[in-house]
């Protein structure tokens, strides 16, 4: 007795733990492992169990033949809807079914209960109004769906739908006057475009012209919109009032003339006139456009300009319109690769070097940095009203004279400054032609020119092409400014030998070895935005003084990011460092990479990708680097300036984000 209540657990009675245990069968073994000789499909399994399932049980049709059997049937129909509407009461579609069936039964009195009923619960449901109505119209109970209707646009004016099923219905009752009631209650809610134009397309069905006219003019004032103005003026022309349509698109531009969307109503206006042979009139609209517009919202218009001028202008005129529309396009493209303005570059005299891409034409200037601001403005006037210019670069020499590069589509040409003369502070400045350098059926990319001075006095050019190749230009003599000479000229691949077909570059990006140029030997890197894979990658080129010739050093990317387009490129200063640091976007993201010093047996240049930095919505445009190469600005399609900051451990971070002031 003692060992059982020693074993007994207190919670359970009298009943051992040993007693309460489920004994559970032991897992049986298998004894052979080997496959089935006939393997069952899961084919054969379903089949099975399809044979195996027992008919579905249908009740028997039933005829209904007396008056008791209908109402008993009725009478259970109806408990089964009023207990569904109990349990789902919210539930719209039970309502429906529920009068349908009231309906079909031709009972319209409890149908228009349940309707009732329906609406009470969830009035805001227009697919009850639509419904209920339908109902009304389908049995000819006219009156009823003409309460039904305004009762739902009373409740819900902004569901337009309502309101275009009640004016169907009046119109095809033959009741104008009815549905043009309805379309003035429907307007004073000021509806989307689509409610006006339906009303106006009404009146002209009836020819009311004059009407039309009124509800164009409520129209326009309700929806000061391009579209709106271009529509009335459209139906004013259709009519014939040719005058009228003139002062209709008079109002628009006295409305709309610096809206986003005043683009097309220019070109509107001006094909009407256009269109009433009043060229000069056309003429005149578009060059009051072109000077009003944003270049940015101006590409449809420049077109158009260009095509009515080559109709109807003289030779004088198709210049002027193809000018500016290059211009338009080059200042664009400016604005999507590199919106570098003002750089520059220099060494210890007080003289600067200035490069500015025209129309695709680089032009060089020399002066002192006393003349900076006096040229910058001087050199503006001079040669961007002409050409359009899109990028300056400034670099120092020893001289004191001037000197201009503009390249050109298939030029590059150089003009040096003959005299300063000083009169009452102001420097009065006389421009000589010197040189053109001439590459055929190429153009110079925008962005692709820079200077460099190299051993003190020499002078280098590189400038990309948009065939992909790099010609380096040398300057020997600063004082024999006629005496450039053509130093190299390659493509931007590793491999000697080119296996892709012909290139087309969007755009370049270069930049020196800002700590090179001195007695040590010159170097850049260079990316391509081109459809060519082996040109967009960066490489670093770097002139062997020993063949005297240009060589790969490096290629900054992953096997991977080959083939990505190069946005922009900039080279660290260097103080100290065991290796350079260069920057290079993509539309992957902005890479840092350190270039090591010491090349292999190959003479290549081992890199690194030390950071892939992410920040900009798009291309990157610009990036320069601060003294010390350990702090980066860019600068791109987002507008924001992003600084860029690296701690003594080589890790990269965004250390501040610079907004846009008005």
């Amino acid at each position: 007795m003692s060992s059982s209540l020693k074993d007994a657990d207190p919670n359970l009675g009298y009943l051992t733990r040993k007693d309460t245990e489920v004994k559970l069968p032991r897992p049986t073994r298998v004894k052979n492992k080997t496959p089935a000789p006939v393997q069952i499909t899961a084919e054969q399994i379903l089949r099975e169990a399809r044979e195996r399932q027992e008919a579905e049980i249908r009740p028997p049709k039933q005829k209904i033949t007396d008056p008791t059997e209908l109402g008993e049937y009725r009478l259970r129909k109806r408990k089964e809807f009023e207990d569904l509407i109990r349990r789902v009461r919210w539930n719209v579609g039970v309502w429906i079914k529920y009068a349908q069936w009231e309906e079909s039964q031709k009972d319209f009195k409890r149908a228009r209960s349940i309707w009732e009923r329906a609406l009470e619960v969830d009035y805001k449901n227009h697919t009850l109004w639509l419904k209920y109505a339908e109902v009304e119209m389908k049995n000819k109970f006219i009156n009823h769906a003409r309460n039904v209707w305004d009762r739902a646009v009373t409740l819900l004016p902004r569901v337009d739908q309502l309101w275009y099923k009640y004016i169907h219905m009046e119109e095809m009752l033959g009741n104008v006057a009815g549905a043009r009631q309805v379309f003035e209650r429907w307007m004073k809610w000021m509806p989307d475009q689509q409610g006006w134009l339906s009303y106006i397309k009404f009146e002209l069905r009836y020819n009311e012209v004059e009407r039309a006219r009124g509800i164009f003019e409520r129209f326009v004032q309700c929806h000061p919109r391009v579209g709106a103005w271009i529509r009335y003026a459209k139906f004013e022309m259709k009519n014939g009032e040719v005058v009228k349509a003139r002062n209709v698109y008079e109002k628009a531009l006295e409305k709309l003339a610096d809206d986003e969307e005043a683009e097309q109503l220019f070109v509107a206006f001006a094909e009407f006139e256009e269109r009433c042979k009043e060229t000069e009139r056309a003429r005149a609209i578009y060059k009051f456009a072109l000077d009003h517009i944003p270049k940015g919202r101006a590409e449809d218009l420049y077109r158009k300009f260009v095509a009515f001028e080559k109709q109807y202008g003289d030779r004088e005129g198709i210049e002027d319109a193809i000018v500016g529309k290059r211009r338009f396009q080059y200042e664009d493209e400016v604005g999507k690769t590199n919106k570098r303005l003002a750089s520059s570059c220099g060494s210890n005299c007080k003289q600067e070097l200035q490069l500015a891409i025209v129309e695709g034409t680089c032009k060089i200037y020399f002066s002192s940095r006393a003349l900076y601001e006096r040229l910058l403005d001087r050199t503006k006037h001079l040669k961007a009203a002409e050409f359009g210019e899109l990028e300056r670069v400034y670099v120092i020499l020893e001289s004191g004279d001037e000197l201009e590069c503009i390249s050109g589509d298939q030029l590059i040409s150089f003009i040096f400054e003959l005299n300063l003369d000083s009169l009452e502070g102001y420097l009065s400045l006389a421009w000589e032609m010197h040189e053109t350098l001439e590459r055929n059926s190429t153009l110079i990319l925008m962005s692709a020119v820079h200077f460099r001075i190299h051993q003190g006095s020499i002078v280098k050019v590189v400038a990309a092409y948009s065939d992909g190749h790099v010609r380096v230009y040398e300057l020997l003599d600063p004082l024999e400014l006629n005496n450039w000479q053509l130093q190299a000229e390659f493509q931007n691949v590793v491999e000697s030998v080119s296996a892709f077909g012909k290139a087309l570059c969007l755009s370049a990006s270069i930049s020196w070895n800002p700590q090179k140029g001195g007695s040590q030997e010159s170097s850049f890197i260079i990316g391509f935005n081109s459809n060519t894979a082996e040109l967009n990658s960066s490489k670093v080129w770097e002139f062997d003084q020993a063949h005297q010739r240009w060589l790969p050093v490096a290629e900054l990317a992953l096997p991977e990011d080959k083939v990505d387009q190069v946005y922009t490129v900039a080279w660290a200063p260097n103080i100290g460092r065991p290796y350079e640091t260069i920057a290079v976007a993509t539309h992957k993201g902005l890479g840092i990479w350190n270039l090591g010093l010491n090349p292999d047996h190959d003479g290549r240049l081992p890199a690194e990708r030390v950071a892939l930095l992410s920040g900009h919505e798009g291309m990157v445009w610009q990036m320069e680097w601060d003294m010390s190469g350990m702090t980066l600005a860019t600068t791109g399609h987002d507008g924001m300036v992003r600084l860029w900051q690296s701690n003594l451990n080589g890790v990269w971070h965004q250390q501040a984000v610079l907004e846009p002031t008005s």
